[in-house]
C-alpha cells in the first residue's frame, strides 16, 4: 500500500511541477491576451479573464473562467466554467456554465494538450462557435431557426452579465 501513496504523491507532484511551468508560460506567452492564474497559490484551480473577440457579438464583454485541474493532470484534462450569472453560447451549458471545448480537448484528451491550447480553445469558442454540435441544444437550434434573434440575444446577455465597464 505505500508504494502506491507513494507513486501518488509523486504524480501530484510532478503534475505540480508542469503546472508551475505552465503558468509561467501562461504569463509569458499571454494566451488570447488573457491574464489571471492560479486562485490563492492552488495551480489546480485557477481563475483567467479575458476581453471577448473582436468582431463578434462577444467582444463588448469581459469574460471570466475557473479551471479545474484534476490532480491526475495531465493525463486528464480540466473543466473550464464560465463564472457568468449567465452565458448565451451554443458551446456552454446553461445549467451550469461548463465549457465544452470540442472532442479534442475532452473525448480525446490527450496529455501533451497545455493548459495554453485550453485557454486559446475557450477564446476561439467565442469566435466560432459550433452550431451543429451544441452542448446546449437550444441555443444551437435558435442559432439554426433563426440567426438575427439569436446574434442580437448574445449582445443582450454579454450587456447584462459579462460587460467591460461592471467586471
Amino acid at each position: 500500500m505505500e508504494f502506491f501513496e507513494n507513486e501518488s504523491i509523486q504524480n501530484i507532484t510532478d503534475s505540480n511541477k508542469r503546472l508551475k511551468r505552465e503558468y509561467e508560460d501562461f504569463i509569458k506567452y499571454n494566451p488570447a491576451d488573457a491574464w489571471g492564474g492560479p486562485i490563492n497559490g492552488n495551480y489546480y484551480k485557477w481563475k483567467i479573464s479575458f476581453y471577448g473577440p473582436k468582431d463578434t457579438d462577444y467582444e463588448d464583454g469581459l469574460f471570466n473562467v475557473e479551471i479545474n485541474i484534476p490532480e491526475n493532470y495531465p493525463e486528464k484534462g480540466p473543466t473550464c466554467y464560465f463564472l457568468h450569472e449567465e452565458l448565451y453560447h451554443p458551446n456552454v451549458s446553461q445549467n451550469n456554465r461548463r465549457i465544452c471545448l470540442g472532442d479534442y480537448f475532452q473525448t480525446n484528451w490527450k496529455s501533451s494538450i497545455t493548459l495554453n491550447e485550453v485557454i486559446n480553445q475557450i477564446f476561439n469558442i467565442l469566435k466560432n462557435p459550433c452550431y451543429d454540435d451544441s452542448y446546449d441544444k437550444i441555443v444551437g437550434e435558435t442559432y439554426k431557426a433563426d440567426p438575427q434573434a439569436f446574434h442580437q440575444i448574445v449582445r443582450e446577455f454579454v450587456k447584462l452579465y459579462a460587460p467591460k465597464d461592471k467586471n
